[in-house]
Protein backbone atom coordinates (compact mmCIF):
# COMPACT_ATOMS: atom_id res chain seq x y z
CA UNK A 1 0.00 0.00 0.00
CA UNK A 2 2.85 2.39 0.83
CA UNK A 3 4.41 1.98 -2.61
CA UNK A 4 1.07 2.39 -4.41
CA UNK A 5 0.31 5.48 -2.32
CA UNK A 6 3.61 7.02 -3.43
CA UNK A 7 2.56 6.84 -7.08
CA UNK A 8 -1.06 7.87 -6.49
CA UNK A 9 0.08 11.05 -4.74
CA UNK A 10 2.38 12.15 -7.54
CA UNK A 11 1.44 15.36 -9.32
CA UNK A 12 0.83 13.63 -12.64
CA UNK A 13 -1.92 11.51 -11.06
CA UNK A 14 -4.71 14.07 -11.28
CA UNK A 15 -7.61 11.83 -10.25
CA UNK A 16 -8.53 8.25 -9.38
CA UNK A 17 -11.70 6.93 -11.01
CA UNK A 18 -13.68 4.25 -9.16
CA UNK A 19 -16.22 2.30 -11.20
CA UNK A 20 -18.44 1.31 -8.28
CA UNK A 21 -19.07 1.83 -4.57
CA UNK A 22 -17.28 -1.35 -3.53
CA UNK A 23 -14.09 -0.17 -5.20
CA UNK A 24 -14.52 3.20 -3.46
CA UNK A 25 -14.96 1.54 -0.05
CA UNK A 26 -11.81 -0.57 -0.46
CA UNK A 27 -9.79 2.50 -1.42
CA UNK A 28 -11.26 4.43 1.48
CA UNK A 29 -10.34 1.66 3.95
CA UNK A 30 -6.76 1.28 2.74
CA UNK A 31 -5.49 4.70 1.72
CA UNK A 32 -4.92 8.10 3.29
CA UNK A 33 -7.21 11.12 3.03
CA UNK A 34 -4.85 12.68 0.47
CA UNK A 35 -5.48 9.73 -1.84
CA UNK A 36 -9.21 9.66 -1.13
CA UNK A 37 -9.46 13.36 -2.03
CA UNK A 38 -8.35 12.46 -5.56
CA UNK A 39 -11.09 9.88 -5.99
CA UNK A 40 -14.22 10.28 -8.09
CA UNK A 41 -17.03 7.77 -8.70
CA UNK A 42 -17.88 7.42 -12.40
CA UNK A 43 -20.01 4.49 -13.50
CA UNK A 44 -19.23 2.85 -16.85
CA UNK A 45 -21.80 3.20 -19.59
CA UNK A 46 -23.23 1.33 -22.55
CA UNK A 47 -25.76 1.89 -25.28
CA UNK A 48 -29.28 0.79 -24.40
CA UNK A 49 -30.56 -1.72 -27.01
CA UNK A 50 -33.85 -0.86 -28.69
CA UNK A 51 -35.14 -4.43 -28.95
CA UNK A 52 -34.73 -6.48 -25.79
CA UNK A 53 -37.00 -9.50 -26.31
CA UNK A 54 -37.81 -11.97 -29.04
CA UNK A 55 -41.26 -10.98 -30.24
CA UNK A 56 -42.42 -14.59 -30.73
CA UNK A 57 -44.94 -15.69 -28.11
CA UNK A 58 -44.08 -18.78 -26.08
CA UNK A 59 -45.16 -20.73 -23.03
CA UNK A 60 -44.28 -18.69 -19.90
CA UNK A 61 -42.42 -21.71 -18.49
CA UNK A 62 -40.32 -22.29 -21.63
CA UNK A 63 -37.45 -20.43 -20.00
CA UNK A 64 -34.09 -19.88 -21.68
CA UNK A 65 -31.16 -19.24 -19.36
CA UNK A 66 -27.93 -17.58 -20.42
CA UNK A 67 -24.42 -17.96 -19.05
CA UNK A 68 -21.86 -15.65 -20.65
CA UNK A 69 -18.18 -16.41 -20.12
CA UNK A 70 -14.90 -16.06 -21.98
CA UNK A 71 -13.84 -17.63 -25.28
CA UNK A 72 -10.15 -17.04 -24.58
CA UNK A 73 -9.51 -17.75 -20.89
CA UNK A 74 -10.64 -21.23 -19.73
CA UNK A 75 -10.40 -20.25 -16.04
CA UNK A 76 -13.16 -17.70 -16.58
CA UNK A 77 -15.70 -20.51 -16.84
CA UNK A 78 -15.05 -21.45 -13.22
CA UNK A 79 -14.51 -17.92 -11.90
CA UNK A 80 -17.75 -16.68 -13.45
CA UNK A 81 -19.75 -19.50 -11.88
CA UNK A 82 -20.09 -21.81 -14.87
CA UNK A 83 -19.91 -24.96 -12.76
CA UNK A 84 -22.66 -23.71 -10.44
CA UNK A 85 -24.81 -22.73 -13.42
CA UNK A 86 -24.57 -26.19 -15.00
CA UNK A 87 -25.16 -28.03 -11.72
CA UNK A 88 -28.23 -25.95 -10.90
CA UNK A 89 -29.61 -26.29 -14.43
CA UNK A 90 -29.10 -30.06 -14.41
CA UNK A 91 -31.22 -30.37 -11.27
CA UNK A 92 -33.93 -27.99 -12.46
CA UNK A 93 -34.25 -29.85 -15.78
CA UNK A 94 -35.73 -32.82 -13.93
CA UNK A 95 -38.63 -30.66 -12.71
CA UNK A 96 -38.88 -28.31 -15.70
CA UNK A 97 -38.16 -30.30 -18.90
CA UNK A 98 -38.91 -27.30 -21.15
CA UNK A 99 -36.10 -25.06 -19.88
CA UNK A 100 -32.98 -24.43 -21.96
CA UNK A 101 -29.49 -23.11 -21.26
CA UNK A 102 -27.08 -21.35 -23.57
CA UNK A 103 -23.45 -21.37 -22.45
CA UNK A 104 -21.35 -18.90 -24.42
CA UNK A 105 -17.96 -19.73 -23.02
CA UNK A 106 -14.98 -22.04 -23.46
CA UNK A 107 -15.77 -25.03 -21.25
CA UNK A 108 -13.33 -27.78 -20.19
CA UNK A 109 -14.03 -31.01 -22.09
CA UNK A 110 -14.50 -33.14 -18.97
CA UNK A 111 -17.20 -30.74 -17.75
CA UNK A 112 -19.00 -30.75 -21.10
CA UNK A 113 -19.07 -34.55 -21.00
CA UNK A 114 -20.51 -34.52 -17.48
CA UNK A 115 -23.20 -32.00 -18.44
CA UNK A 116 -24.00 -33.35 -21.89
CA UNK A 117 -27.72 -32.58 -21.85
CA UNK A 118 -29.90 -32.06 -24.95
CA UNK A 119 -31.25 -28.77 -23.59
CA UNK A 120 -27.80 -27.22 -23.10
CA UNK A 121 -26.20 -25.46 -26.06
CA UNK A 122 -22.49 -24.68 -25.88
CA UNK A 123 -21.17 -21.82 -28.02
CA UNK A 124 -17.38 -21.83 -27.97
CA UNK A 125 -16.56 -20.09 -31.22
CA UNK A 126 -16.51 -16.38 -32.01
CA UNK A 127 -19.84 -15.32 -33.49
CA UNK A 128 -20.97 -12.00 -35.03
CA UNK A 129 -22.13 -9.41 -32.51
CA UNK A 130 -25.61 -9.45 -34.09
CA UNK A 131 -25.92 -13.10 -33.05
CA UNK A 132 -24.84 -12.23 -29.52
CA UNK A 133 -27.64 -9.66 -29.41
CA UNK A 134 -30.11 -12.28 -30.62
CA UNK A 135 -29.02 -14.62 -27.82
CA UNK A 136 -29.74 -11.92 -25.27
CA UNK A 137 -33.14 -11.23 -26.85
CA UNK A 138 -34.25 -14.86 -26.77
CA UNK A 139 -33.02 -15.44 -23.21
CA UNK A 140 -35.15 -14.88 -20.13
CA UNK A 141 -32.77 -15.08 -17.15
CA UNK A 142 -29.06 -14.33 -16.85
CA UNK A 143 -26.98 -16.66 -14.67
CA UNK A 144 -24.10 -14.78 -13.03
CA UNK A 145 -23.11 -16.83 -9.95
CA UNK A 146 -19.52 -15.64 -10.21
CA UNK A 147 -16.87 -15.65 -7.51
CA UNK A 148 -16.02 -12.07 -8.35
CA UNK A 149 -17.93 -9.65 -10.54
CA UNK A 150 -17.48 -9.11 -14.28
CA UNK A 151 -18.75 -5.65 -15.04
CA UNK A 152 -20.00 -5.83 -18.61
CA UNK A 153 -21.67 -9.21 -18.07
CA UNK A 154 -23.89 -7.52 -15.47
CA UNK A 155 -24.55 -4.37 -17.48
CA UNK A 156 -25.28 -6.11 -20.79
CA UNK A 157 -27.79 -8.45 -19.18
CA UNK A 158 -29.41 -5.52 -17.37
CA UNK A 159 -29.62 -3.46 -20.55
CA UNK A 160 -31.64 -6.27 -22.14
CA UNK A 161 -33.87 -6.44 -19.08
CA UNK A 162 -32.82 -9.88 -17.92
CA UNK A 163 -33.37 -10.79 -14.25
CA UNK A 164 -30.01 -11.59 -12.66
CA UNK A 165 -29.00 -14.56 -10.52
CA UNK A 166 -25.72 -13.74 -8.77
CA UNK A 167 -23.64 -14.71 -5.78
CA UNK A 168 -23.19 -11.95 -3.22
CA UNK A 169 -19.47 -11.67 -3.91
CA UNK A 170 -17.25 -8.68 -4.68
CA UNK A 171 -19.31 -5.71 -5.94
CA UNK A 172 -22.34 -7.75 -7.07
CA UNK A 173 -24.50 -5.73 -4.67
CA UNK A 174 -23.59 -2.59 -6.65
CA UNK A 175 -25.67 -3.98 -9.53
CA UNK A 176 -28.14 -6.46 -8.05
CA UNK A 177 -30.75 -5.39 -5.51
CA UNK A 178 -32.02 -8.63 -4.03
CA UNK A 179 -35.64 -9.25 -4.96
CA UNK A 180 -35.86 -6.09 -7.09
CA UNK A 181 -33.91 -6.75 -10.30
CA UNK A 182 -32.62 -10.22 -9.49
CA UNK A 183 -31.50 -12.41 -6.62
CA UNK A 184 -28.27 -12.29 -4.60
CA UNK A 185 -27.29 -15.66 -3.18
CA UNK A 186 -25.09 -16.05 -0.11
CA UNK A 187 -21.83 -17.65 -1.31
CA UNK A 188 -20.06 -20.68 0.12
CA UNK A 189 -18.05 -20.32 3.32
CA UNK A 190 -15.63 -22.93 1.91
CA UNK A 191 -14.13 -20.49 -0.60
CA UNK A 192 -11.47 -17.94 0.52
CA UNK A 193 -13.48 -14.76 -0.08
CA UNK A 194 -12.24 -13.44 3.27
CA UNK A 195 -8.58 -13.69 2.33
CA UNK A 196 -6.83 -10.27 2.50
CA UNK A 197 -5.89 -10.49 -1.17
CA UNK A 198 -9.47 -11.10 -2.39
CA UNK A 199 -10.58 -10.41 -5.15
CA UNK A 200 -7.05 -10.39 -6.59
CA UNK A 201 -6.65 -14.06 -5.66
CA UNK A 202 -9.44 -15.42 -7.87
CA UNK A 203 -7.00 -16.81 -10.46
CA UNK A 204 -4.71 -18.41 -7.90
CA UNK A 205 -4.36 -22.21 -7.80
CA UNK A 206 -5.82 -22.31 -4.30
CA UNK A 207 -8.91 -20.31 -5.25
CA UNK A 208 -9.52 -22.24 -8.49
CA UNK A 209 -9.19 -25.52 -6.58
CA UNK A 210 -11.74 -24.36 -4.00
CA UNK A 211 -14.39 -23.38 -6.55
CA UNK A 212 -14.11 -26.73 -8.30
CA UNK A 213 -15.69 -28.31 -5.20
CA UNK A 214 -19.44 -27.81 -5.53
CA UNK A 215 -21.20 -26.59 -2.39
CA UNK A 216 -24.63 -28.22 -2.53
CA UNK A 217 -26.09 -25.70 -0.09
CA UNK A 218 -25.29 -22.86 -2.51
CA UNK A 219 -26.69 -24.88 -5.43
CA UNK A 220 -29.95 -25.38 -3.55
CA UNK A 221 -30.25 -21.65 -2.79
CA UNK A 222 -29.64 -20.70 -6.42
CA UNK A 223 -32.19 -23.30 -7.59
CA UNK A 224 -34.80 -21.98 -5.15
CA UNK A 225 -34.37 -18.43 -6.46
CA UNK A 226 -34.62 -19.59 -10.07
CA UNK A 227 -37.78 -21.58 -9.32
CA UNK A 228 -39.40 -18.41 -8.02
CA UNK A 229 -38.70 -16.73 -11.38
CA UNK A 230 -39.86 -19.73 -13.41
CA UNK A 231 -43.17 -19.86 -11.55
CA UNK A 232 -43.78 -16.10 -11.58
CA UNK A 233 -43.74 -14.49 -15.06
CA UNK A 234 -45.00 -11.20 -13.60
CA UNK A 235 -41.99 -11.02 -11.29
CA UNK A 236 -39.67 -11.63 -14.25
CA UNK A 237 -41.38 -8.78 -16.09
CA UNK A 238 -41.09 -6.50 -13.04
CA UNK A 239 -37.38 -7.25 -12.66
CA UNK A 240 -36.87 -6.73 -16.37
CA UNK A 241 -38.35 -3.22 -16.20
CA UNK A 242 -36.29 -2.45 -13.10
CA UNK A 243 -33.04 -3.38 -14.84
CA UNK A 244 -33.83 -1.18 -17.81
CA UNK A 245 -34.64 1.69 -15.46
CA UNK A 246 -31.31 1.26 -13.64
CA UNK A 247 -29.35 1.31 -16.89
CA UNK A 248 -31.20 4.39 -18.17
CA UNK A 249 -30.60 6.21 -14.90
CA UNK A 250 -27.00 5.34 -14.05
CA UNK A 251 -25.18 3.50 -16.82
CA UNK A 252 -25.66 5.25 -20.15
CA UNK A 253 -22.79 6.31 -22.41
CA UNK A 254 -24.15 9.86 -22.32
CA UNK A 255 -24.01 10.10 -18.53
CA UNK A 256 -20.55 8.56 -18.35
CA UNK A 257 -19.19 10.93 -21.01
CA UNK A 258 -20.72 13.93 -19.28
CA UNK A 259 -19.07 12.99 -15.98
CA UNK A 260 -15.73 12.31 -17.67
CA UNK A 261 -15.82 15.66 -19.45
CA UNK A 262 -16.56 17.42 -16.16
CA UNK A 263 -13.58 15.68 -14.57
CA UNK A 264 -11.22 16.43 -17.45
CA UNK A 265 -12.32 20.06 -17.60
Amino acid sequence: TKKITHFLLRDNCKAIICANKTCWDIMENNFSKRVIDKMVLIHPGLNLPKDTFDKKSKNPKDIQFLFMGSLTNPDDFLIKGGLESLEVFKGLSLKYPNIQLIVKCRVPEEIKKKYNLPNIKYIEEIIPYEQVLDIYKTSDISLLPGHTYFLMAFLEAMSFGKPLIALDTYSAKDYVENGKNGFLIKPSDKIPYNAPEYPLNVRSKEFIKSIKRIDQEVINKIAKAIEILIEDPKLREKMSKKNREIIKKDFTIEKRNKELKKLFD
